[in-house]
């Protein structure tokens, strides 16, 4: 399967004149500032299915030698709404996940070896608001569920968001999620209304590990920066998510008392929902 780029996904809507023109109806809510309100529509029972197909490029430096490794992952993910009020209550299970790796170590050849990870179903449960806000946890959300603005907007309005996640116990640390969505466009498909969102997150992470082996301690710190960009579709009528591009770069450094491991990250990913 080809993989479609934010870039190449954008291009691809500014059609003819090169304008950001979608069609006739996309003009005339633009010129006419028509406002639009976006939240999650749940009900309980509710029951979504994801694909994910993610293209990874990872180039590590560790005891004097460098090692890149092209790591494609294919995995289903299951929304299930479990509660829809007074917030939603919604758990995310993911399972059926293939990987496809070349590894390459100094000047060797690549070695290819595709498996099936094989640590059983994931699951975990959130509580968010309708407008896809975290209540009182620490955890980081999947990309198809966003932030969205608690007042109505147009096209070209922004909303900011940020997001702090802490690590205890043996590895300690906190990461720091801060970033704007933009209202790119909205699009008329048949009998869906889809409202085109740009989301772009700047992340950092620090923090400090110590793990007691049988014959010596290893202790040390980490660190990391990225950026990522994700164009998502919405469905503004039914009030999900359809699919999300994303592009992401991420640099991380680890220092310890016994070694020292620095890595560089491009990930390309393409999320959609399996239509019922």
């Amino acid at each position: 399967m080809r993989h479609c780029n934010i870039v190449e996904r954008i291009a691809s809507l500014l059609i003819i004149t090169g304008s950001f023109v979608i069609s006739p109806l996309t003009i005339s809510m633009a010129q006419n500032e028509t406002t639009i309100s976006l939240k999650y529509k749940f009900k309980k029972g509710d029951i979504f299915k994801y694909k994910t197909e993610q293209h990874d490029s990872i180039e590590s430096s560790f005891a004097n030698q460098t090692i890149s490794r092209q790591i494609t992952i294919w995995s289903l993910k299951t929304l299930s709404v479990q509660e829809a009020l007074p917030s939603y209550t919604i758990s995310i299970r993911t399972d059926s996940t293939w990987t496809d790796q070349d590894q390459t170590q100094g000047g060797n050849s690549p070695k290819r070896r595709a498996f099936r990870m094989n640590r059983g179903p994931h699951e975990r449960t959130y509580k968010i608001t309708f407008f896809g806000k975290l209540i009182s946890q620490n955890t980081i959300l999947p990309s198809f569920i966003i932030p969205l603005p608690e007042k109505p907007i147009k096209v070209n309005d922004t909303w900011d968001f940020e997001n702090i996640i802490e690590q205890k116990g043996k590895r300690k640390g906190k990461t720091t999620i801060k970033g704007q969505c933009l209202l790119y466009d909205i699009k008329k498909e048949k009998d869906k209304t889809i409202a085109l969102i740009i989301v772009n997150a700047e992340s950092k992470s620090e923090g400090e590990f110590k793990f007691q082996l049988k014959q010596n301690t290893i202790s040390g710190t980490f660190a990391s920066t990225g950026t990522r960009t994700n164009l998502v579709y919405f469905d503004v009528d039914r009030g999900y998510v359809t699919e999300v591009v994303s592009e992401e770069k991420r640099e991380s450094t680890t220092e310890s008392t016994m070694f020292s491991q620095n890595s560089k990250l491009i990930s390309k990913s393409t999320v959609k929902l399996i239509p019922k």
